[in-house]
């Protein structure tokens, strides 16, 4: 039964390849379907003829037939045949590599998230285990959003293999999420010669860590390299770069540069909330093009009318615009929204101070300023 189900998975995928490849005729499409359809059933039939003797089944019978049935995503017949297998000792065969990277895999595709940190938890992971395995839970607790895990074993896989430039990059893109930069640049550091990604990543670190010429060095050398065309199949500038550039441009108090930059952020996607507004919101900064400030965030505000960045921007602009009543009445739907809850860094709270100043209305000003001092500690 197990031969026969991994035969028919085989000819299903032999089947299937032919049914999808480009330039066949109509029929002969339609006969591959037929087939792989036809496999298909037939190696699950003789499958699960096979897991109904489960605890019979060697080691490797169990391996292939615990893959036919990932073959065809049947995840929950898989967790079921691999929870019923046992060694010739009678013991469970949870401790066996694939048994844990197949049943981990499964887990994720069902989403059953609370049975997958439980799974988690009971692998005793260490530096000798299975590179495969350190790599399924990584990705795993990712999912899970559990960073501090995915970290770890990314750390170890960079132990097991410290040339992998995969599991370094992955070791430092978790640190710049979890605010991390000297970690993450210590992940960097052993590798010369970084690929462009790579490069992009550093800079961001940089920047996170207040070293701003740094990165904006890393950042210069990149755009260097895209001017000459010679990287472009395999790395090109995108919103992400462009970003990170312009809050480096704003740490070095390169207004000019920040502007020229947040432009060609805008002009990547004209349609994007985000660039519109950050855009928008620079301008008004900067005292600079009011009016296209004004129609650039208000088209962000058509997308997202309750956003409290997006708000907090239009508010600022008729600030500039002098314009004092309708930008308090722009803040007053942020402070209804959300409240403060959503300024960790003081921003909004500071502009409804000047706001609030500006209007005469000192003693409220003054009390939101403190609240802005007291963020910005």
């Amino acid at each position: 039964h197990v031969a026969a189900a991994c035969y028919g998975r085989d000819c299903h995928n032999s089947e299937k390849e032919s049914g999808e490849a480009e330039g066949i005729g109509r029929f002969k499409r339609f006969t591959s379907n037929l087939a792989s359809s036809r496999y298909r059933r037939k190696s699950l039939w003789h499958a699960r003829k096979a897991a109904n003797w489960a605890g019979d089944l060697e080691a490797m019978s169990a391996f292939a037939l615990s893959n036919v049935f990932s073959s065809f995503g049947c995840w929950e017949e898989q967790i079921d045949f691999l929870l019923d297998l046992f060694d010739d000792e009678g013991r469970p065969m949870d401790k066996m590599v694939w048994w844990c990277m197949d049943y981990v895999r499964a887990l994720r595709e069902l989403k059953r998230d609370d049975e997958l940190k439980e799974a988690l938890e009971g692998i005793q992971f260490g530096r000798d285990w299975n590179h495969h395995l350190l790599e399924t839970a990584a990705e795993a607790y990712l999912e899970l959003k559990d960073y501090d895990r995915a970290c770890e074993m990314f750390e170890m896989l960079s132990q097991k293999e410290p040339g992998n430039l995969r599991y370094r990059l992955m070791v430092a893109h978790i640190c710049l999420a979890n605010n991390q930069s000297v970690k993450g640049l210590a992940a960097l550091a052993p590798l010369r010669g970084l690929p462009p990604a790579g490069c992009e990543l550093k800079a961001r670190l940089l920047a996170q860590h207040g070293e701003h010429q740094k990165a904006y060095d890393e950042y210069m050398a990149l755009l260097k390299i895209d001017e000459k065309g010679d990287l472009r199949d395999q790395w090109t500038p995108k919103a992400s770069f462009y970003d990170g550039l312009v809050m480096t441009c704003l740490g070095l108090d390169k207004k000019d540069e920040a502007l020229q930059y947040v432009k060609v952020l805008y002009e990547l996607d004209p349609e994007d909330a985000h660039g519109c507004n950050f855009y928008g919101y620079l301008l008004a900064d900067f005292n600079r093009e009011l009016d296209l400030a004004e129609k650039l965030v208000g088209k962000a505000l058509s997308d997202e009318p309750d956003n409290p960045a997006y708000l907090d921007s239009m508010a600022w602009i008729r600030y500039r615009q002098g314009r004092y009543a309708e930008a308090l009445s722009e803040m007053c739907k942020v402070l209804e929204n959300v409240g403060l809850s959503q300024d960790p860094e003081g921003e909004i709270s500071e502009h409804l101070a000047a706001i609030l100043k500006a209007l005469g209305c000192d003693a409220t000003a003054e009390y939101y300023q403190k609240i802005t001092d007291n963020l910005k500690k």
